[in-house]
């Protein structure tokens, strides 16, 4: 039951990313993550409000970030790998993780 709230708890912060508390919601594991999330999370007296940020089509997968998406790329594939145990391969991330290496060979 340990790596349960590691995988699938969320966190609250305070913006020098000390954390404050943590739960545990069975219907919030069903979203996944990106750095380009389509829906933000919040909470209010303890309940989980997932909105969405964009239109979201029929179909289409409701994401939410796992991590503070100010920050650089590999600060945010750090943070997921120690959090939540995994490394972030969306397109954002890839997208972010290429840019200094076309400024270095001019692309």
């Amino acid at each position: 039951m340990t790596s349960l709230p590691k995988a699938n708890g969320f966190f609250v912060s305070d913006i020098e990313g000390r954390r404050l508390a943590s739960a545990y919601y069975g219907q919030g594991r069903f979203f996944n993550h990106s750095c380009d999330p389509n829906a933000i999370v919040g909470f209010i007296r303890g309940v989980l409000h997932v909105r969405a940020m964009r239109a979201i089509r029929p179909g289409d997968e409701v994401l939410i970030s796992y991590t503070e998406l100010y920050r650089p790329v590999r600060l945010r594939h750090d943070a997921l790998d120690e959090k939540k145990g995994f490394r972030c391969g969306c397109p954002k991330c890839l997208t972010d993780a290429a840019a200094p290496l076309k400024e270095i060979i001019g692309g």
